[in-house]
């Protein structure tokens, strides 16, 4: 029995195919099963998948002809052997030691599935920009065995299958399994979901391993016209769910807030003549959820129950706001771009997720290389993103002195200020910026 079995969906992926399966089969970790499911790719994605079977023995290819990513995942499940099983998406790659690390750790705690950060990334070559993305916000979410069954703020985690691995008889004693819709969009909320509902050991790393593209142009998420798959997914969830009533009601504030942190990212990328129609869907749900005690607001963050009370007040004035959100967003980066230009020195603090996206940005929209990061945590310092230096407050004010410095933590930002002020910076050498309000959908 090998250790990891890696599930791999396939349909059309011949420009990224080569560096996905490299970074797959050159893992530190040998001990794996690599399973392909291709679904009559007509690019030569098959032919080059055949080429990497012939010469790993590792590799096996399925064929599967329902054009349903989860089917496919489901197929792969049903043929796995490893102990443990991950997905990777085969337009993405992941780090020569992840599978080593994330096995290591599940053995160790016996887990029913471990976890880990990712980098999201756009461009080719030494032109890549990198995000770091976070799974949790929380800091006391990480390096420790946690039981999601006892909070369900642990839901809040970003709903992504391919940052971890799970133990195939966790999956197999709960009936863990993907939606078979159609495509390849949105099928690992369900499965997330599910795992998260019965899973009773799970463990978050630290670590950046998966880099997941963000500039595939045939890309699932980026087709604005899938008016309502996203809803059909929580139908299946729901379904799946509320068949063990005990397991439903305690999961269900999770669900909803998992429902209008996917409705509202869905609605923002639909196609304008699409989003009246969506937005009454999204309405509709919602009010049915706080009207049955669904709605519990401490699973919200202020940003999003913002929204959440605009949207159970009135569907239309929701509408409106993110209607104009897009000018709102335009203004605030222009007004920013002005304050930057007053100081010799532009410096974002904190090197999360966060402040890689406002360096992103930064550069896209107004070719500004920013001098520094700055982060209180010390096992940072030194290391670089996108080619620019995390440094210490205390190396920022010696090299770069009256820097402007961008704060970008969502969590921590009023901490950092008082921080700021008290090492003598002055107020007007400091502005919190708000990612969320800044930047029209994150790397």
């Amino acid at each position: 029995m090998p250790k990891v079995t890696i599930i791999m969906p396939s349909f059309n992926i011949a420009p990224y195919i080569r560096e996905c399966m490299d970074s797959v089969l050159d893992q530190t970790l040998t001990d794996i099963e690599v399973i392909v499911v291709d679904a009559d790719s007509t690019d030569g994605t098959r032919e080059i998948l055949e080429e990497y079977a012939r010469k790993d023995s590792r590799v096996v290819i399925l064929r599967q002809d329902k054009k349903s990513c989860g089917y496919a995942n489901n197929k792969a499940i049903s043929h796995a052997s490893g102990e443990y099983i991950g997905i990777v998406e085969t337009d993405d790659y992941i780090a020569p030691n992840m599978m080593e690390r994330l096995y290591q750790t599940a053995r160790e705690y016996d887990l029913d599935m471990v976890k880990a950060n990712y980098r999201s990334f756009l461009g080719e070559g030494g032109s890549r920009l990198f995000v770091d993305k976070s799974i949790s916000l929380n800091k006391e979410d990480y390096e420790k065995v946690m039981d999601p069954q006892l909070d369900n703020r642990l839901f809040g985690w970003d709903m992504y299958t391919w940052t971890g691995l799970y133990k195939r008889q966790f999956l197999e004693k709960h009936h863990i399994f993907h939606n078979e819709s159609t495509g390849a969009a949105f099928q690992d909320v369900g499965f997330w979901f599910q795992t998260f509902c019965y899973a009773r050991k799970i463990y978050l790393l630290k670590d950046y391993f998966y880099c997941y593209r963000r500039d595939n142009p045939n890309a699932s998420v980026k087709n604005p016209n899938r008016t309502f798959v996203m809803c059909d997914e929580y139908r299946f969830v729901k379904e799946v769910i509320s068949k063990d009533r005990r397991t439903w009601e305690r999961v269900k504030p999770a669900y909803y807030h998992g429902m209008f942190r996917s409705y509202f990212v869905t609605y923002e990328r639909l196609a304008s003549h699409l989003k009246c129609e969506f937005a009454e869907r999204f309405y509709k749900e919602i009010r049915e959820g706080y009207e049955t005690g669904g709605i519990q607001r401490e699973l919200f963050d202020e940003y999003e129950l913002k929204y959440l009370d605009i949207l159970l007040d009135s569907k239309e004035e929701f509408e409106r706001k993110l209607s104009n959100q897009k000018q709102d967003i335009e203004k605030k980066q222009k007004a920013l771009f002005q304050r930057i230009r007053n100081y010799p020195y532009c410096v974002i603090f904190s090197a999360g997720s966060h402040g890689c996206n406002l360096q992103v940005m930064l550069k896209q929209n107004f070719q500004i290389d920013i001098t520094a990061f700055c982060d209180n945590d010390m096992s940072k310092h030194g290391r670089g993103i996108n080619g620019v230096k995390i440094l210490s407050p205390e190396e920022v004010e010696e090299m770069f002195p009256n820097s402007l410095y961008l704060i970008a933590n969502k969590k921590y930002s009023a901490e950092i200020r008082q921080q700021l002020e008290c090492a003598g910076i002055k107020n007007d050498r400091i502005m919190i910026c708000k990612v969320e309000e800044l930047i029209d959908g994150f790397l």
